[in-house]
């Protein structure tokens, strides 16, 4: 068996997972998901399984005071959107889409998520919407991974995605986010 932290590209992910995770609780996590169509991506260390058929996107409600903005900021368009479910087993880089706005619902695990300024836990059901342009970000809880679909506004394209802080450049994350 080829362990999952073998697999990864080498660079800060790879550091990070060594430094930072038990390689068995790892292959757990990838085995697993895996076994549920995810691909274990050598270069980010998160699992992504798109999601090609009609799926229901997220619903907010908008008196609810952890779903940031109302879900009528999301509109999605046929095609035009882009759907992933991801299984995080780490921190996600503090960043910002130029180009799509980005509907999360959380499916599995518990964490933290940080919009621009604004913090607030991550449980499974919470859904979260965040607009184009919004700097965010969320950790899994020590010992967890988060899995999420992920609905956005528009196409995903990862080259539009801008890195405000690299998750392995936060020393003290929740220090980094004003806690």
């Amino acid at each position: 068996m080829v362990h999952a932290l073998d697999r990864l590209e080498i660079g800060h992910v790879k550091n990070w997972y060594r430094k930072h995770t038990d390689a068995a609780r790892l292959d757990a996590i990838v085995s697993q998901a895996e076994g549920r169509g995810y691909k274990w991506d050598a270069k980010s260390g998160l699992l992504l399984r798109p999601v090609y058929t009609d799926v229901e996107l997220p619903h907010f409600n908008q008196r609810d005071p952890d779903s940031f903005f109302p879900y009528s900021s999301f509109v999605s368009s046929g095609l035009g959107y882009t759907v992933i479910d991801v299984v995080f087993p780490r921190p996600v880089d503090f960043h910002y889409h130029i180009d799509v706005g980005e509907a999360f619902k959380i499916v599995k695990g518990a964490g933290e998520f940080v919009l621009g300024t604004f913090r607030t836990s991550i449980l499974p059901d919470k859904q979260i919407f965040v607009p184009k342009g919004r700097h965010h970000t969320f950790r899994p809880d020590k010992n967890e991974s988060v899995e999420a679909r992920i609905a956005c506004t528009g196409l995903l394209d990862q080259k539009k995605e801008v890195c405000v802080k690299r998750f392995d450049n936060v020393p003290k994350w929740v220090e980094y986010f004003g806690g």
